[in-house]
Protein backbone atom coordinates (compact mmCIF):
# COMPACT_ATOMS: atom_id res chain seq x y z
CA UNK A 1 0.00 0.00 0.00
CA UNK A 2 1.10 3.29 -1.08
CA UNK A 3 1.71 6.26 1.68
CA UNK A 4 -0.69 8.01 0.90
CA UNK A 5 -3.18 4.92 1.17
CA UNK A 6 -1.81 4.25 4.39
CA UNK A 7 -2.49 7.70 5.51
CA UNK A 8 -6.05 7.50 4.47
CA UNK A 9 -7.02 4.61 5.83
CA UNK A 10 -4.55 4.15 9.30
CA UNK A 11 -3.98 7.74 10.15
CA UNK A 12 -6.75 9.76 8.72
CA UNK A 13 -10.26 7.30 10.76
CA UNK A 14 -8.68 7.43 14.02
CA UNK A 15 -7.74 11.11 13.73
CA UNK A 16 -11.43 12.34 12.94
CA UNK A 17 -13.05 10.07 15.45
CA UNK A 18 -10.73 10.77 18.45
CA UNK A 19 -10.72 14.61 17.72
CA UNK A 20 -14.81 14.45 17.66
CA UNK A 21 -14.90 12.53 21.22
CA UNK A 22 -12.41 14.26 22.90
CA UNK A 23 -12.93 17.68 21.72
CA UNK A 24 -16.97 16.81 23.53
CA UNK A 25 -15.70 15.28 26.25
CA UNK A 26 -12.74 17.86 26.86
CA UNK A 27 -13.55 21.21 24.82
CA UNK A 28 -10.09 22.97 25.08
CA UNK A 29 -11.63 26.25 25.41
CA UNK A 30 -14.17 25.70 28.09
CA UNK A 31 -14.07 28.09 31.64
CA UNK A 32 -12.36 26.48 34.19
CA UNK A 33 -15.48 27.11 36.26
CA UNK A 34 -17.82 25.23 32.95
CA UNK A 35 -19.12 21.78 33.29
CA UNK A 36 -16.57 19.02 34.75
CA UNK A 37 -15.02 17.14 31.51
CA UNK A 38 -16.77 13.73 30.55
CA UNK A 39 -13.78 11.07 31.86
CA UNK A 40 -15.96 8.52 29.04
CA UNK A 41 -13.77 10.62 26.52
CA UNK A 42 -10.67 9.67 26.62
CA UNK A 43 -11.16 5.85 26.91
CA UNK A 44 -13.45 6.19 23.63
CA UNK A 45 -11.59 7.99 21.93
CA UNK A 46 -8.57 5.38 21.94
CA UNK A 47 -10.83 2.37 21.92
CA UNK A 48 -13.21 3.47 18.99
CA UNK A 49 -10.38 5.62 16.88
CA UNK A 50 -8.27 2.32 16.69
CA UNK A 51 -11.53 0.09 16.09
CA UNK A 52 -12.29 2.85 13.41
CA UNK A 53 -8.79 2.33 11.35
CA UNK A 54 -9.55 -2.01 12.26
CA UNK A 55 -12.62 -1.88 9.87
CA UNK A 56 -11.31 0.43 7.31
CA UNK A 57 -7.68 -1.24 7.00
CA UNK A 58 -9.44 -4.87 7.68
CA UNK A 59 -12.82 -5.07 7.19
CA UNK A 60 -16.01 -5.75 9.79
CA UNK A 61 -14.63 -8.45 12.13
CA UNK A 62 -16.88 -11.87 11.84
CA UNK A 63 -18.99 -12.35 15.17
CA UNK A 64 -17.68 -15.86 15.40
CA UNK A 65 -14.64 -16.61 18.29
CA UNK A 66 -12.48 -18.58 15.64
CA UNK A 67 -11.11 -15.28 14.10
CA UNK A 68 -8.01 -14.28 12.16
CA UNK A 69 -5.72 -12.03 14.51
CA UNK A 70 -5.61 -8.83 12.64
CA UNK A 71 -9.97 -9.20 12.87
CA UNK A 72 -9.34 -9.85 16.35
CA UNK A 73 -7.65 -6.84 16.93
CA UNK A 74 -11.06 -4.72 16.44
CA UNK A 75 -12.51 -7.14 19.61
CA UNK A 76 -9.79 -5.99 21.70
CA UNK A 77 -10.18 -2.20 20.70
CA UNK A 78 -14.13 -2.44 21.42
CA UNK A 79 -13.66 -4.18 24.95
CA UNK A 80 -11.25 -2.04 25.82
CA UNK A 81 -13.41 1.06 24.88
CA UNK A 82 -16.14 -0.09 26.65
CA UNK A 83 -13.83 -1.48 29.82
CA UNK A 84 -12.78 2.18 30.04
CA UNK A 85 -15.83 3.62 30.17
CA UNK A 86 -17.44 1.08 32.56
CA UNK A 87 -14.02 2.84 34.61
CA UNK A 88 -14.52 6.16 34.06
CA UNK A 89 -18.35 5.74 35.18
CA UNK A 90 -18.59 7.45 38.64
CA UNK A 91 -20.83 4.31 40.26
CA UNK A 92 -17.88 1.79 39.53
CA UNK A 93 -16.48 -0.83 42.31
CA UNK A 94 -12.93 -1.59 42.60
CA UNK A 95 -13.85 -4.88 42.98
CA UNK A 96 -15.74 -5.25 40.29
CA UNK A 97 -13.45 -3.16 37.81
CA UNK A 98 -9.96 -5.55 39.11
CA UNK A 99 -12.33 -8.59 38.00
CA UNK A 100 -13.38 -7.61 34.60
CA UNK A 101 -9.70 -6.48 34.05
CA UNK A 102 -8.82 -9.92 35.11
CA UNK A 103 -11.25 -11.21 32.61
CA UNK A 104 -9.93 -9.21 29.94
CA UNK A 105 -6.22 -9.98 30.51
CA UNK A 106 -7.22 -13.51 30.32
CA UNK A 107 -9.08 -13.37 27.53
CA UNK A 108 -6.80 -11.26 25.35
CA UNK A 109 -3.73 -14.22 24.79
CA UNK A 110 -6.03 -16.80 25.25
CA UNK A 111 -8.26 -16.55 22.30
CA UNK A 112 -6.10 -14.15 20.09
CA UNK A 113 -3.14 -16.67 20.44
CA UNK A 114 -4.85 -20.11 19.59
CA UNK A 115 -3.27 -20.47 16.28
CA UNK A 116 -0.32 -20.36 18.63
CA UNK A 117 -1.46 -22.93 21.26
CA UNK A 118 -2.56 -25.58 18.23
CA UNK A 119 0.02 -25.03 15.87
CA UNK A 120 3.39 -23.80 18.00
CA UNK A 121 2.82 -25.00 21.41
CA UNK A 122 2.00 -28.32 23.42
CA UNK A 123 -0.74 -28.62 25.91
CA UNK A 124 1.29 -27.62 28.70
CA UNK A 125 3.57 -25.00 27.06
CA UNK A 126 0.29 -23.24 25.82
CA UNK A 127 -1.32 -22.61 29.31
CA UNK A 128 1.97 -22.03 30.76
CA UNK A 129 1.80 -19.02 28.01
CA UNK A 130 -1.34 -17.57 28.29
CA UNK A 131 -1.30 -17.40 32.16
CA UNK A 132 2.18 -16.15 31.88
CA UNK A 133 0.89 -13.48 29.54
CA UNK A 134 -2.30 -12.55 31.83
CA UNK A 135 -0.11 -12.39 34.62
CA UNK A 136 2.36 -9.94 33.01
CA UNK A 137 -0.65 -8.07 31.45
CA UNK A 138 -2.15 -7.55 34.92
CA UNK A 139 1.02 -6.04 35.89
CA UNK A 140 1.49 -3.57 33.23
CA UNK A 141 -1.93 -2.12 33.87
CA UNK A 142 -1.30 -1.49 37.50
CA UNK A 143 2.18 -0.14 36.49
CA UNK A 144 0.14 2.38 34.10
CA UNK A 145 -2.35 2.91 36.12
CA UNK A 146 0.48 4.12 38.59
CA UNK A 147 1.64 6.36 36.18
CA UNK A 148 -1.09 7.87 34.70
CA UNK A 149 -2.43 9.15 38.84
CA UNK A 150 1.34 10.64 39.36
CA UNK A 151 0.84 13.32 35.92
CA UNK A 152 -1.92 15.09 34.23
CA UNK A 153 -1.54 16.89 31.29
CA UNK A 154 0.34 16.28 27.61
CA UNK A 155 3.47 14.32 29.25
CA UNK A 156 1.98 10.74 29.58
CA UNK A 157 0.33 10.93 26.90
CA UNK A 158 3.23 12.16 24.38
CA UNK A 159 4.93 9.16 26.60
CA UNK A 160 2.39 6.13 24.94
CA UNK A 161 2.62 8.40 21.32
CA UNK A 162 6.03 7.53 21.30
CA UNK A 163 5.44 3.58 22.45
CA UNK A 164 2.47 3.16 19.91
CA UNK A 165 4.29 4.50 17.21
CA UNK A 166 7.81 3.03 17.40
CA UNK A 167 5.87 -0.43 18.06
CA UNK A 168 4.29 0.29 14.59
CA UNK A 169 7.28 0.73 13.25
CA UNK A 170 9.04 -2.19 14.25
CA UNK A 171 5.96 -4.15 13.53
CA UNK A 172 6.43 -2.90 10.01
CA UNK A 173 9.62 -3.98 9.59
CA UNK A 174 8.99 -7.08 11.69
CA UNK A 175 7.32 -8.44 8.34
CA UNK A 176 3.59 -6.88 9.25
CA UNK A 177 2.38 -3.78 8.13
CA UNK A 178 -0.96 -5.11 8.99
CA UNK A 179 -0.14 -4.77 12.62
CA UNK A 180 1.97 -1.78 12.16
CA UNK A 181 -0.86 0.45 11.05
CA UNK A 182 -3.19 -0.57 13.83
CA UNK A 183 -0.22 0.54 16.26
CA UNK A 184 -0.24 3.77 14.40
CA UNK A 185 -3.75 4.57 14.63
CA UNK A 186 -3.61 3.99 18.41
CA UNK A 187 -0.35 6.19 18.14
CA UNK A 188 -2.57 8.66 16.43
CA UNK A 189 -5.24 8.57 18.62
CA UNK A 190 -2.76 9.23 21.28
CA UNK A 191 -1.50 12.16 19.71
CA UNK A 192 -4.55 13.38 19.48
CA UNK A 193 -4.80 13.20 23.18
CA UNK A 194 -1.72 14.73 23.76
CA UNK A 195 -2.90 17.83 21.12
CA UNK A 196 -6.25 18.21 23.45
CA UNK A 197 -4.08 18.22 26.63
CA UNK A 198 -1.71 21.25 25.73
CA UNK A 199 -5.23 23.06 25.57
CA UNK A 200 -6.09 21.25 28.91
CA UNK A 201 -3.41 20.79 31.77
CA UNK A 202 -5.97 18.81 33.39
CA UNK A 203 -6.59 16.13 30.77
CA UNK A 204 -5.85 12.91 32.29
CA UNK A 205 -5.82 9.42 31.47
CA UNK A 206 -6.43 7.59 35.25
CA UNK A 207 -9.67 7.16 34.35
CA UNK A 208 -10.67 4.49 32.22
CA UNK A 209 -8.10 4.98 28.88
CA UNK A 210 -5.40 2.94 30.42
CA UNK A 211 -7.46 0.05 29.48
CA UNK A 212 -7.85 0.09 26.31
CA UNK A 213 -3.99 1.15 25.79
CA UNK A 214 -2.81 -1.56 27.42
CA UNK A 215 -4.85 -4.04 26.06
CA UNK A 216 -4.10 -2.97 22.07
CA UNK A 217 -0.82 -2.04 22.24
CA UNK A 218 0.47 -6.00 24.42
CA UNK A 219 -1.80 -7.76 21.65
CA UNK A 220 -0.37 -5.91 19.00
CA UNK A 221 3.28 -6.94 20.13
CA UNK A 222 1.07 -10.47 20.98
CA UNK A 223 0.92 -10.36 17.39
CA UNK A 224 4.24 -9.31 16.71
CA UNK A 225 5.93 -11.70 18.37
CA UNK A 226 3.93 -14.95 17.48
CA UNK A 227 1.84 -14.07 14.69
CA UNK A 228 5.25 -12.27 12.80
CA UNK A 229 9.10 -12.17 12.83
CA UNK A 230 9.48 -10.03 15.84
CA UNK A 231 12.33 -10.91 18.57
CA UNK A 232 10.94 -11.21 21.94
CA UNK A 233 13.51 -9.02 23.12
CA UNK A 234 12.40 -6.06 20.38
CA UNK A 235 8.91 -6.47 22.37
CA UNK A 236 10.15 -6.46 25.86
CA UNK A 237 12.27 -2.91 24.69
CA UNK A 238 8.83 -1.50 23.20
CA UNK A 239 7.62 -2.17 26.32
CA UNK A 240 10.03 -0.60 28.22
CA UNK A 241 9.39 2.42 26.51
CA UNK A 242 6.01 2.99 27.90
CA UNK A 243 7.10 1.94 31.30
CA UNK A 244 10.22 3.44 32.14
CA UNK A 245 9.59 7.24 32.10
CA UNK A 246 6.94 6.51 35.24
CA UNK A 247 10.55 6.74 36.92
CA UNK A 248 10.56 10.09 36.93
CA UNK A 249 7.06 10.95 37.21
CA UNK A 250 6.79 10.56 40.66
CA UNK A 251 10.65 11.63 41.21
CA UNK A 252 10.67 15.18 39.53
CA UNK A 253 8.00 17.39 40.81
CA UNK A 254 5.38 18.96 38.50
CA UNK A 255 7.17 22.34 38.93
CA UNK A 256 10.17 21.20 36.94
CA UNK A 257 8.63 21.16 33.83
CA UNK A 258 11.28 21.37 31.83
CA UNK A 259 13.43 18.17 33.28
CA UNK A 260 10.74 16.51 33.89
CA UNK A 261 9.67 16.17 30.03
CA UNK A 262 13.46 15.69 28.61
CA UNK A 263 13.78 12.95 31.42
CA UNK A 264 10.80 11.13 30.22
CA UNK A 265 11.14 11.71 26.64
CA UNK A 266 14.71 10.05 27.15
CA UNK A 267 13.43 7.11 28.36
CA UNK A 268 10.65 6.87 26.17
CA UNK A 269 12.97 7.29 23.35
CA UNK A 270 15.68 5.10 24.56
CA UNK A 271 14.40 1.87 24.85
CA UNK A 272 13.27 2.21 20.93
CA UNK A 273 16.70 2.74 19.21
CA UNK A 274 17.85 -0.71 19.88
CA UNK A 275 15.05 -2.75 18.22
CA UNK A 276 14.37 -0.25 15.02
CA UNK A 277 17.94 0.03 14.08
CA UNK A 278 18.41 -3.66 14.89
CA UNK A 279 15.05 -4.50 12.83
CA UNK A 280 15.81 -1.93 10.05
CA UNK A 281 19.18 -3.26 9.21
CA UNK A 282 17.57 -6.51 8.88
CA UNK A 283 15.13 -4.90 6.72
CA UNK A 284 17.65 -3.20 4.25
CA UNK A 285 19.02 -6.59 3.91
CA UNK A 286 16.11 -8.77 2.81
CA UNK A 287 13.97 -7.81 -0.26
CA UNK A 288 11.29 -10.21 1.30
CA UNK A 289 11.48 -8.05 4.67
CA UNK A 290 8.13 -5.99 4.43
CA UNK A 291 5.62 -8.32 3.52
CA UNK A 292 1.82 -8.29 4.89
Amino acid sequence: MDFVGIALSGIVPPLVVSALLLTIGWWPFRRRDAQAPRAWAAPLALGLGTLSACVVLNGWPSLALDVEFKHGLAYVAAVGAGLGCFEASRDRRARTTWLLRGVACVASPFLLLDFAREHQWGSVEGWLWTGGLALALMGLLKTWDAMARQRTGALLPTVWTIAAGASGAALHLAGSSSFGQIAGALATSLGVAAAIALLRPDFTLVRGAVVPFGLLLTALLFGGVFASELPRAAALALLAASVLPGLVLGRIGPARTLPRWIAALVLAFAPTAWPLWSLWTESAASPYAAYD
